[in-house]
Parts: C-alpha cells; structure tokens; sequence
C-alpha cells in the first residue's frame, strides 16, 4: 500500500524543517564565531546534540512515509510540540517584553533577517506536518498498515505453528485412509449362536 499524498506531504514537510533547523544552526554558530563569543570547542557539544536531533527527525520522517505509526506519534509528541514551543518561545517573551514587530525589524541585520524568515517557514513546515499526519487518509493509511502487521504478535504465530503441525503428506494419507474405509464393503458373515440364548441348545 503506497503512501498517500498527505503522508507523502507530511514527510516531506518534517524533512524542510530540519533543513531549515540546521540554517539556524549555521547563522546561530556563524554570528556567535564571528563576533568573539564563542569558540568551536564551546559550541562542539550543542552542535553534537542538534546534528543527532537532525539525523533522528529524518529517520522518523522516513519511518512515517512507510506507514509507520509510532514514527507518527514520536513526531508528534517530541518536534510537534516541544520543537514548536522551541520556535515561539523566544519570540513570544520578546513581544512580552514590550518589542515590537517594526523595531524588530528595523534594527535586524542580514543574519537577524534571514534568521526570522527561516523561524517563521520552519514553524509552519511542523504546524503543516502535523496537520496533515492526521487527515483521513493518513489514518486509514496507518490503521491498514498496523492491520497488516497484526499477525505477528506471539500469540498468532504459536496458532499458525499449531495450523501448520499436519504435513501435506499426512493430510495426503489421511484422506486416502478415509476413502478407502468409506468403500469397503460390509461384511455378510453370519454371527455364531449366542450361548446366554435358551433357544440356541
């Protein structure tokens, strides 16, 4: 069963959103080495950890367009909600704060920029991934799929075992034993007196 488009969709979304995860990485890191705050060395351990959150958002995105549905809940539960409280957060305590949308950006620069830009397409890709990760057709998508995965937990395949116990050969001889026993023709032999009859002596 091939994925529908929704799913195809979805995977594809998840999959943009990591792109544009490591383009805020890269400006992120660029501006921190450039303006003296940072040094490799100190940023070597969160780059680690975000390179390993990539290559696992492209394993479950992968994992949800074969009609994976834990792929779809882990998505859901993990950058559906935490990653997108990672995307506002920042912003939301900026307009708390008493910022503004205009002097936000009229004091940015190109990396200030781009970097918005990059927050705003990455936050729609999940709101859109997750949208469509459960439209109908998705769920019927993951439901057969799930479906036909069910006759391999433990308790279906010790039936099967039990079902394929008998051999062809020995249905084989069973059925020939049946056959012939059905045509064998009753026997005319008169039976012997009956002794515990008076009538017999």
């Amino acid at each position: 069963m091939s994925a529908p488009h929704s799913v195809r969709t979805a995977a594809g979304l998840w999959l943009t959103a990591v792109a544009l995860g490591a383009v805020e990485t890269a400006i992120a890191v660029s501006g921190l080495l450039i303006s003296g705050e940072a040094s490799v060395g100190e940023l070597a351990g969160g780059l680690g950890l975000r390179l390993a959150i990539y290559a696992a958002a492209i394993y479950l995105a992968l994992a949800l367009r074969r009609g994976k549905n834990w792929a779809r809940l882990t998505l859901t539960a993990t950058l559906g909600v935490f990653g997108t409280i990672s995307l506002v957060i920042e912003p939301i305590r900026y307009f708390m704060a008493g910022g503004g949308l205009s002097a936000a950006l009229y004091s940015a620069d190109a990396a200030g920029l781009a970097m918005g830009a990059s927050r705003v397409l990455h936050l729609a890709a999940v709101l859109g991934a997750v949208t469509l990760m459960f439209q109908r057709s998705a769920n019927d998508y993951f439901a057969g799929n799930s479906g036909a995965r069910r006759l391999r937990t433990p308790g279906e395949r010790r039936a099967a075992a039990v079902d394929t116990t008998t051999t062809p050969a020995q249905t084989s001889m069973a059925d020939l034993a049946s056959t012939m026993t059905a045509r064998r023709p009753a026997s005319n032999k008169p039976s012997g007196p009956n002794i515990n009859d008076p009538s017999a002596s």
